[in-house]
This record gives C-alpha cells, sequence and structure tokens, in this order.
C-alpha cells in the first residue's frame, strides 16, 4: 500500500469486538485479529471509510504505516478492502485499467450485496418480485435509446470515440425486445408493458447515466465498468448454471429468467465484457487530463444508483397490493 492509499472496508463486512479478538467476516471470509492486531483494528476499522489515506489513518491510530498496511494486507487479499484512490492516481493507461477493473468488481460485490440478490439468490424472492425484476430491466435497457443515443449526440472527442460509442448503442438498441417478450411468455399483456410507468428508483438510474452521457464521455464510458460483469463471469456455461439455478427455483416465470439468460449470452457474443473505456484508453492521447478520476467518480456513484434501483424493486414488488405492470397514470382520473 501506498501512504496515498484510500482504504475502503467493504459494506459487506460486519465487524464485532470481543475482549480478546475483532472479528472481520463476510460471506466469502471471516478474519480474527488478536493481540496488537486486534487493538488496531479496534482503533482503525471505522476509519476506513474511503474518507482518509492510510497516512492519516496510522497518524491518528498511533502507529506507522507500514505496520498499518501490513494489519490491512488480509482484508485486500479478500478482496474486502479497496484502495478508492489507485485508480485515480494511475500513472498510465494500462496502470488505471488495472485499477479500475479492480475497483469495478469491488463495485459489483457491494451491488450482489443487497437484500433484493440475498432474496434472489436463496430462492426466497416472490414470482411477483421476479417479474417487477423482468419490466425494470425492460425499462432500463430501453433506455439505451435514450443515454446511449445522447452519449454518441454530445461525444465533442475523435470521431474513433464516437465511433465506438455508436458501435456499442447500434448492438443495444433493440435488446429490449427480449425482455418484452419473456414478460409476455409470463402472461404479461405487452402493451400494458410498454405502458407502465418506471419506478422513480429506475427513472434515477437512467437520469443519471443520460446526464452523464451529456456532459461527461469519459466517465460515461466508466460506468460500463460496472454494468458488463468480468470475462471469467461471462462464459456460456456460468451463464446457463445461474440461470438454470434461478430457473429451478422459480419455475413459475421461468420465461423472463430465460429472457435474462439469452441477454447474457447475446452481451457475450458481442464482447461486452471488454468495455468500452478500454478502447478509449487505446488512444491515451485524447483522454482528458482528469479522465481517469471522471471515470472512477462514475463507477462510484453508478454502484449507488444501481443499489437504489434493486432496493425500489424489492420495496415495490414486494407489497402485495401494488399493480403489476404498475398503471399508466391518466389524467382524467383525477378531475
Amino acid at each position: 500500500m501506498r501512504l496515498s492509499t484510500v482504504p475502503l472496508l467493504s459494506a459487506r463486512t460486519r465487524v464485532s469486538e470481543a475482549e480478546e479478538a475483532v472479528v472481520v467476516e463476510s460471506d466469502e471470509a471471516t478474519l480474527a485479529y488478536e493481540g496488537s492486531s486486534a487493538a488496531l483494528m479496534r482503533r482503525v476499522h471505522r476509519m476506513l471509510d474511503g474518507s482518509c489515506t492510510l497516512e492519516e489513518v496510522a497518524r491518528s491510530a498511533g502507529v506507522t504505516p507500514e505496520i498499518l498496511a501490513a494489519t490491512l494486507a488480509p482484508l485486500t487479499e479478500e478482496n474486502l478492502l479497496l484502495d478508492g484512490a489507485a485508480a485515480e492516481d494511475a500513472r498510465s493507461p494500462a496502470a488505471f485499467l488495472t485499477a479500475f477493473s479492480q475497483e469495478c468488481a469491488f463495485y459489483r460485490k457491494e451491488i450482489y450485496a443487497q437484500p433484493f440478490w440475498r432474496q434472489m439468490l436463496a430462492g426466497k424472492a416472490s414470482p411477483k418480485v421476479v417479474l417487477g425484476w423482468g419490466i425494470e430491466m425492460y425499462h432500463y435497457v430501453s433506455a439505451a435509446n435514450e443515454h446511449m443515443a445522447t452519449s454518441v449526440a454530445y461525444c465533442r472527442e475523435r470521431f474513433a470515440w464516437r465511433h465506438r460509442l455508436i458501435k456499442h448503442y447500434v448492438e443495444e438498441h433493440d435488446h429490449d425486445a427480449m425482455f418484452l417478450s419473456g414478460l409476455v411468455a409470463c402472461g404479461l399483456e405487452e402493451d400494458r408493458v410498454k405502458n407502465a410507468p418506471a419506478l422513480p428508483s429506475t427513472r434515477t438510474l437512467i437520469n443519471f447515466l443520460t446526464e452523464l452521457a451529456l456532459s461527461n464521455t469519459f466517465g460515461y464510458a466508466g460506468t460500463f465498468g460496472v454494468m458488463q460483469t468480468s470475462p471469467e463471469e461471462t462464459t456460456s456455461e456460468a451463464i446457463n448454471t445461474f440461470y438454470n439455478m434461478l430457473v429451478g427455483y422459480y419455475p413459475n416465470v421461468a420465461g423472463i429468467i430465460d429472457a435474462f439468460r439469452k441477454h447474457a449470452l447475446v452481451d457475450v457474443g458481442l464482447d461486452h465484457q471488454e468495455i468500452v473505456l478500454e478502447h478509449l484508453c487505446r488512444q491515451p492521447e485524447t483522454i482528458p487530463a482528469d479522465g481517469f478520476a471522471r471515470a472512477a467518480a462514475a463507477a462510484r456513484d453508478v454502484t449507488e444508483h444501481f443499489i437504489l434501483f434493486f432496493e425500489g424493486i424489492l420495496d415495490y414488488y414486494c407489497a402485495e397490493s401494488a399493480p403489476i405492470p404498475r398503471r399508466r397514470l391518466d389524467i382524467r382520473a383525477l378531475l
């Protein structure tokens, strides 16, 4: 770790303090600190919130940065601690992409630790919640015609950047049809799905991406680091194994789950696991001076918006009385 490292402890962790030990645990790992390491962790774990550098935390705890770095190293090895400044402080496109990839993988785990995914992956979500996931995903994927079109129209950099954005947009512009077909296969009416308003949390995510596309091309490209999964997670075998599991849990709504499967397999065929940002970084002379910082900030922000997106699905579609799809507002009903 560097003195300028900004340690961020994952929200997926649970820290418990006992008389002789401090235990940091997550679903993937459990680390027990004892003796002087436990005493140090008691002093610092609340400071690992991405607001202080390693040097500042060490000074506050009264230890050297080297001792603190050695104490935190096991958390880094278990992917429970992120250097929140590594991508922003990178000195080359290659170093940036390495750090940025690690950062995005860290954030994706934060998203998948949310209650929505805990229920979904445990087979405990209601069929209504699964359908709601499909409906909101339909709105989100359909919105490629908003934010991706905007990214093309407002790209002010080299033509090669715009060409890459055009290519990605053309490949994604009609993927909403897969989700619509999946929802119809589950018994929902096509026109009602099309006319249903997206949840406010879904609309907020779409608006965020559109505003970013309008004003910050490099940052916008960075959001796909979070939105696209890593190559090892996107083999055809891994995708089919995952969605077969979900179909086993939710056979009554297999139509929409198979739509998610189809979309994931299509993206693999289009090499979308290689994000747009990687192509932009192949022309380092065009990267803005603050480009790395822009992309890192955009990745953090889109993570927060996706967490709200999934919270919105769970909040609305868990209610027994909530209509599905949502009813389109008819102003005449208010008169």
